[in-house]
């Protein structure tokens, strides 16, 4: 045991010999508080990916980040409507487009209104930095989870410069396999004090699903092109202009899924032959035509304009999102789901207007107003047929339906809706100095937002019956709401300190515009509210060579807007409501260190226990036990 310790102590030596001439770490500058700040000075739990962690990584779209961010995830679907991030087991997956996020999306400061754009290429990106717990109170929309805010380079006034990179990557997701890529970027002054910096990219994903069925069509394979220009003028050393526009576009076969598990004598089984579902499946039998389209666009104007120990800010920014898509989800040749189509065409404005005072060594703060307007169309199309009838089908109330209403016909339904939102925020944030090695911060936002809304559900083309009947109504849903945040933090030792919040965050009333909407009563969903709890500690050691961040949190949601399926409904569809409580609690771990020159290593931990406490109302599985009360549903 003497030799064991010996060896234990003489490595933490040879460890620290090894730190101590090895350089110290580069600093990290975030804008979680509104304003560049070093990362271990703000009180937040933040993961940050740098240009070359990216690169080092082959990071090039937004849902591989997950393997490089604690706590982060981006669940795929078979749209890019029902997709999104979510953070610390959190986050809102819903078709509807009454419904948003409750992870927000920010590209350089512009919040993007619709869970879809996010899952395009990231061009040319400086950093990314991921807030972890309630962001609303300083960002604005919808961040009751957190946020991704991904931040580009800008236009540099140095000479000249031209890169193109190009590279392949072995990958398999619902996006495509195998990848191949080519980036170009160009940077010219032209001027000396006005440059402008052009970004290209195409990329392509082959497919990886081999479809055995009548199409041939293989899936999951994505082309992808982008286009994004900046300029950058600095009339003065106190004033800058930062322009910004771009265009994506994506096509494929998106977004499939295979068969990984059928019971015995199941209906779908015998018809999917000879497919074998198994984790490992890499196999399809389809009929039915899947296709994604999609285009994202948008423009932004940054002016940033000093006055002594005050900056003025204003971001104007106009971006639209168009998407349209097929997916066959019943994994089978025959027409039983064939023509499962739908899209969104959203336009959103934003502007923001800030100030931030530096001018005292006892106090510092930020105050602002936004604007979010959005109008949004949103349709989908689903259409069957009763020759899905086989021998034991006729229990199936669907079949049965078609059978003796339109032997032979069609069933289907084609839903559009129409929303427009205007949201007004008043915000701001003091951070103050209580002693020497004591900090405070106290902040505020308070919301009034208005969804309009009209819906319309009527018999789709070509059908003979509609399912379910007909139906119009409109309404609308307001939200008055004040997030807000208090905190301390306490410098444990130069370079170290340790900090605690309390936060209050919420999401805007939402819709369900989904299939089975059938009245404004029904589909009104209350806002999402959360109350959050953090401690965690920033530390520098090693005389700056290793960084050392951790925190423990808990958060509270009451009416978490949740999608469920109902499967008591004569077409079982998805439905987006209000689930109840939801708690998230764990632990976050993120280090890195300089072990030498060229040698650095990174990385980070996370625990989380993310659970309803209660969900209803829901639709309870066959045999599922129910509970005696009715308010804790199954």
């Amino acid at each position: 045991m003497v030799g064991a310790r010996k060896l234990v102590a003489l490595i933490a030596v040879m460890q620290c010999m090894v730190l101590q001439a090895a350089p110290q770490l580069e600093e990290v500058l975030v804008t979680a508080q509104k304003r560049e700040q070093n990362l271990q000075e703000v009180p937040v739990s933040i993961g940050v990916m740098t240009a070359d962690a990216l690169k080092n990584l082959d990071i090039t779209n937004s849902q591989d980040l997950e393997i490089a961010v604690p706590g982060l995830q981006f669940a795929t679907s078979n749209t890019n409507r029902g997709e999104g991030f979510s953070i610390r087991g959190v986050g809102t997956f819903s078709y509807s487009d009454g419904v948003e996020q409750s992870v927000s999306l920010v590209v350089d400061e512009v919040v993007l209104g619709r869970a879809g754009a996010s899952a395009g290429d990231m061009l040319d990106i400086n950093r990314i930095e991921i807030l972890r717990g309630p962001q609303g109170m300083l960002f604005g929309k919808n961040a009751t989870a957190g946020l991704v805010h991904v931040i580009g380079n800008r236009p540099h006034f140095d000479a000249g410069e031209l890169q193109i990179r190009t590279g392949t990557t072995q990958r398999k997701n619902s996006y495509g396999g195998d990848e191949s890529k080519i980036e170009l970027v160009a940077n010219q002054p032209l001027a000396d004090n006005l440059a402008a910096r052009l970004v290209l990219t195409k990329n392509k994903r082959d497919a990886w699903i081999e479809n055995i069925g009548p199409t041939r069509q293989d899936l999951n394979g994505m082309q992808e092109k982008g286009a994004k220009i900046k300029v950058l003028w600095e009339p003065s050393d106190m004033l800058d202009f930062y322009l910004i526009a771009d265009k994506s576009e994506r096509e494929g076969i998106c977004c499939a899924y295979t068969t990984r598990i059928t019971p015995e004598g199941n209906y779908l089984r015998e018809q999917s032959a000879p497919v074998v579902a198994s984790p490992t499946n890499e196999q399809a039998n389809q009929d039915g035509d899947n296709f994604l389209y999609s285009t994202l666009k948008g423009g932004s104007l940054a002016a940033n304009w000093q006055l002594g120990d005050y900056t003025l800010t204003s971001i104007s920014a106009k971006r639209s999102f168009f998407s349209n898509d097929n997916a066959e989800p019943d994994l089978i040749p025959i027409e039983l789901l064939n023509h499962n189509y739908g899209g969104v065409d959203q336009e959103q404005f934003t502007q923001e207007f800030r100030v931030a005072y530096t001018g005292s060594d006892r106090y510092d703060y930020v105050l602002g107003f936004y604007y979010f307007g959005q109008e949004m169309d949103g349709f989908i199309e689903q259409v069957t047929s009763a020759a899905i009838l086989s021998p034991g089908a006729e229990s199936n109330a669907i079949a049965a339906l078609l059978a003796n209403t339109a032997p032979g016909g069609r069933g289907g339904r084609q839903m559009q809706n129409h929303t427009e939102t205007d949201s007004y925020s008043l915000f701001g944030q003091v951070n103050f100095t209580i002693t020497d090695t004591l900090r405070g911060l106290v902040g505020m936002r308070y919301t009034e937002e208005s969804l309009e809304y009209d819906y319309v559900r009527k018999e789709a083309d070509g059908a003979t019956i509609g399912l379910p009947p007909p139906i119009e109504f409109d309404g609308t849903a307001d939200t008055q709401e004040l997030a807000w945040r208090v905190g301390l933090q306490y410098d444990l030792q130069e370079h170290s300190m340790l900090y605690f919040t309390v936060s209050r965050g919420f999401k805007g009333a939402g819709v369900d515009l989904l299939a089975d909407s059938n009245s404004p009563d029904e589909v009104e969903i209350d806002p999402e509210v959360v109350d959050s709890y953090e401690l965690g500690i920033k530390s520098m050691l090693f005389e700056q060579r290793v960084m050392l961040n951790a925190s423990i949190y808990y958060s509270d949601f009451t009416d978490f807007q949740a999608q469920t399926f109902d499967i008591s409904a004569l077409i079982p569809a998805y439905k987006a409501t209000n689930a109840g409580r939801l708690t998230s609690r764990g632990v976050e771990l993120d280090f890195q260190a300089q072990v030498s020159e060229g040698w650095q290593l990174s990385g980070g931990f996370s625990y989380i226990r993310a659970v309803f406490e209660d969900f209803f109302p829901t639709t309870c599985y066959p045999d599922q036990p129910q509970s005696d009360d009715p308010e804790q549903g199954c």
